[in-house]
């Protein structure tokens, strides 16, 4: 019993109350060896671990997970074994999104071969999510979120239809995103999924500032606040790929530069358990304000979260402006023609990238300025008035 009520605390996102579960259930497994049922304590476990929001966590799931892999080939557990194999992908992809996916790869050919149909949506689900996370890409998200709803599992679906969101939003769906966010979060409270349902309110703060409507993402944010959403790591996403955009809609390039800041700062204390998309607008916004240079640029291109493309897409356009300022003309429009090929999928991303940029191109005379300019001005004009209207001074001038 306290085991299965661990299980139920660990998908509603109620990390304390399932660690206190999972104790009991410890203590009245006492000395007994039984293999199989420790497995399932430490796949549990892990799952606590990775999803409590504190330091060392990824750490302590690996090593659980890693524990409860091998128990569960032992006891002949296959369903454990992909459970296990779960947690460790999720682990992998805060570093490399490859390893994570061989990891993934292992679970799902071990779901096929024992008919395990819920352990194989969840698996289909994650190696979706890597599409969204490296090109915006939603086509394997859509089909595990098909099979989920057909096989009824009403949890795992809630948690494909959010990460689908997430690429709705970098694809500029606004509407498909909103409608998505609102009744997620509404399913989410009606079951009691606390952080299912804050993952929702969050995305719908993001939808809103991507589209710049302030005034409900005031709204919005207060509830997000009055739920603990500022305790979550969510809070990151919600502040680095939400707000930050809603003030460079605003032509606040210092309040998206702060709350980027802030955002990068908390992950650093306390790591993200996703691939965040807070490090590139941000390198990107320091280059412009002379806060960052090359040695910024090479340290993302090291790093992990360089392989989300939203990420990536800024880095490239920061190198651009460098080597515009040095006078790299010809490597200026190399790194620019990367940008555009990259931000292909991000069409919010690639106005707003080009508007901040084209002064820079203009100054040190590479790129095509003017066409980034009237191209922004007619993407902005209905929903960012305010970027339209720089761009059009710019062209002025």
């Amino acid at each position: 019993m306290h085991l299965r009520l661990a299980g139920v605390a660990a998908a509603a996102g109620h990390w304390k109350q399932g660690i206190r579960e999972l104790s009991h259930a410890r203590r009245l497994l006492g000395a007994d060896d039984d293999v199989a049922m420790s497995a399932r304590i430490d796949v549990i476990a892990a799952r606590l671990a990775f999803g409590n929001p504190s330091k060392g966590r990824r750490v302590a799931a690996e090593r659980l997970a890693g524990r409860a892999l091998r128990a569960a080939r032992t006891a002949g557990r296959p369903d454990v074994a992909c459970a296990a194999l779960e947690v460790l992908g999720r682990c992998a992809r805060l570093r490399d999104l490859a390893e994570a996916d061989s990891l993934y790869e292992r679970g799902l050919a071990l779901a096929e071969a024992n008919n395990l149909v819920s352990r194989r949506i969840g698996l289909l689900y994650h190696l979706g999510a890597h599409d969204g996370i490296r090109a915006a890409e939603g086509a394997r998200l859509r089909q595990a979120l098909e099979i989920a709803e057909r096989a009824g599992a009403v949890v795992t679906a809630l948690n494909i239809e959010l990460e689908l969101a997430v690429v709705q939003i970098c694809r500029g769906e606004y509407e498909a995103a909103r409608v998505a966010t609102a009744r997620c979060e509404e399913t989410a409270g009606r079951l009691r999924l606390t952080h299912t349902r804050l993952i929702a309110l969050g995305e719908r703060i993001m939808v809103a500032a991507h589209e710049g409507r302030a005034s409900e993402v005031d709204t919005l944010l207060n509830r997000f606040r009055d739920l603990g959403g500022e305790d979550d790591d969510f809070a990151t996403a919600v502040h680095g790929f939400g707000l930050a955009l809603l003030h460079l809609l605003r032509e606040d390039r210092g309040s998206a530069l702060a709350e980027l800041g802030r955002a990068a700062e908390h992950e650093a204390t306390r790591p993200a358990s996703y691939v965040s998309f807070v490090s590139g607008p941000a390198l990107l916004l320091s280059v412009l304000a002379g806060e960052a240079g090359r040695a910024q640029c090479t340290a993302m291109a090291r790093s992990a979260q360089v392989q989300a493309g939203w990420n990536h897409q800024f880095l490239h356009l920061a190198r651009a402006v460098l080597e515009g300022r040095d006078g790299r003309r010809a490597a200026a429009g190399t790194a620019v023609a990367r940008f555009l090929r990259l931000s292909e999928p991000y069409p919010l991303a690639r106005h707003l990238g080009l508007r901040l940029a084209a002064p820079e191109a203009v100054a040190n005379g590479w790129g095509e300025p003017a066409a980034w300019l009237r191209g922004a001005e007619t993407y902005f004009r209905a929903t960012a008035p305010l970027v339209a209207r720089a761009c059009r001074q710019i062209l002025a001038t």
